[in-house]
């Protein structure tokens, strides 16, 4: 019953969302729609398109596990085969074989969805506002790298005495010798940083109350 009504949304949906001054007339009402439905807003940036990944990953990881056992038929031809309408060509013999589910969305985890690969691929970039009222409207772009498991943050127009401008990351984020810590190159003019170890931000060490 449910999948019906979401059906009959979507067909109302699809017959208001035809673009031009239809879609402008009804741009409320196409919104709710999409609510109701769970149409996500658009990626507002890098940062927020990684986080998506990491939330459907999760999802899909879930679903593996309930689908372990579950046996389905996929095409044995090339994958790019499996979108381009191949198999609805009548013509061509298509071969299938039957492959566990859960495997499949695992697969689609571990290797298709991989953030450290995603994040070494191009550096996310995030926007950093002033956030006292008294102060002047300020903003500086961060560069956030993942490079062999640490974490490295490079804020627009600062670095460090050993690089060149435009390639420090003064702030980084690792483990070292089992603990999470916290990386500061806080003077261009000093090679030494500032460690904070942050082992005591644990959850499990809050007092309890």
């Amino acid at each position: 019953m449910l999948n019906e009504v979401y059906e009959k949304i979507e067909a109302v949906l699809a017959h208001l969302d035809a673009g031009g001054e239809q879609s402008r007339a009804f741009s409320g009402e196409i919104e709710l729609l999409k609510d109701v439905l769970g149409y996500p807003e658009p990626v507002a940036d890098d940062w927020d398109e990684l986080e998506r990944c990491r939330i459907l990953a999760e999802k899909l990881r879930r679903l593996a596990v309930a689908a372990e056992g579950i046996l389905i038929a996929l095409p044995a031809n090339p994958i790019s085969q499996w979108f381009d309408g191949t198999y609805q060509d009548t013509t061509i013999d298509m071969q299938f074989e039957e492959v566990y589910l859960g495997q499949v969305l695992k697969f689609i985890v571990d290797v298709g969805m991989d953030q450290e690969a995603v994040i070494k691929q191009e550096s996310v970039k995030v926007m950093l506002q002033e956030q006292s009222p008294d102060s002047p409207s300020r903003s500086i772009q961060l560069s956030l790298n993942a490079e062999d498991g640490q974490l490295w943050i490079q804020p627009e127009g600062y670095g460090e005495k050993c690089t060149a401008d435009g390639e420090g990351s003064p702030i980084g984020l690792e483990i070292w010798q089992g603990r999470l810590r916290l990386v500061v190159f806080d003077n261009i003019n000093s090679e030494e940083p500032k460690i904070i170890d942050l082992e005591d931000a644990k959850e499990s060490k809050r007092d309890a109350r």
